[in-house]
């Protein structure tokens, strides 16, 4: 069994290899939209690669591009044998990803989202709701002051006056 290291730069290595190839050499007029690997596992025993793709349009795009990818699947593995120097060249496997296209959804979910609007602000101040706490302090012998307690003041609904309680110890 080969190292877990060695596997993972085996997959970095074939990563780059094949989008060179999906980039540069593939010319089958069924590669539509976008397409860009998002992950490659390598089998423990190197014999079998998987390739997960993301295709960038529509559901006929999407199905059209995996096809032309099934087709070159050949041309792939011929590629991978002339740069790996690995014993045996590893069977590819194409797997659809839609993980980008879940992560777009959710983006745009997000971006409807509203925040809602905030308080008005009173002019010298804080908002109106929000109230600053306040200590009330003795001086002592050498004039420095001492807080006894810590009051929080809380804002009634409907613009009544403040309630203030002094705080509970923990």
């Amino acid at each position: 069994m080969p190292d877990p290291r060695r596997r993972e730069r085996l997959a970095s290595v074939i990563e780059q290899i094949v989008s060179q190839v999906l980039a540069r050499e593939l010319r089958d007029p069924g590669l539509e939209g976008i397409t860009s690997i998002t992950k490659v596992d390598v089998a423990a025993d190197l014999s079998v690669t998987k390739l997960h793709v993301s295709i960038m349009g529509d559901e006929a795009k999407r199905q059209s591009t995996m096809r032309a990818l099934e087709r070159a699947s050949g041309f792939v593995r011929r590629r991978l044998a002339e740069e790996l120097t690995i014993r045996q060249t590893p069977e590819v496997i194409w797997v659809l990803d839609r993980s980008i296209e879940r992560g777009d959804r959710v983006l745009a979910l997000l971006s409807t989202l509203t925040i809602p609007p905030e308080p008005p602000a009173d002019a010298d101040g804080p908002p109106a709701h929000v109230r600053a706490p306040a200590f009330e302090a003795d001086d002592t012998d050498d004039g420095r002051p001492v807080v006894r307690r810590r009051v929080i003041r809380v804002a009634r609904p409907g613009g009544a006056a403040p309630v203030t309680r002094p705080r509970r110890k923990p």
